[in-house]
């Protein structure tokens, strides 16, 4: 059963891929530099692509019918969750007192 996600969980998915599509090429960047700067061109291209990949798989697996609010929530949580996960990796990176 197909389960149709919000536009805006589909928009905050995307957009937490490509976040993470970011800090992915940051850490390869630092190991070797050549192919960071390579890659670094187009990790907004390629985190859409992933991300719009991830929300028609999530649309096409996650289970429907009765269960479809609670999945729809779920995602949510990830997404939240992730989210703040980064912006405090982001903020400890910029040495913001309290995110050390």
């Amino acid at each position: 059963m197909l389960i149709a996600l919000p536009e805006y969980v589909q928009v905050s998915v995307v957009a937490l891929v490509v976040a993470l599509v970011g800090v992915a090429i940051r850490f390869v960047a630092m190991y070797v530099p050549w192919l960071g700067e390579f890659l670094n061109k187009y990790k907004e291209e390629w985190g859409t692509a992933l991300g719009i990949l991830l929300v028609n798989v999530l649309q096409q697996y996650l289970p429907g019918g009765e269960w479809a609010g609670s999945m729809i929530l779920l995602v949510q949580l990830v997404v939240a969750v992730a989210a703040v996960l980064l912006a405090k990796l982001g903020l400890a990176k910029a040495g913001v007192r309290g995110f050390k």
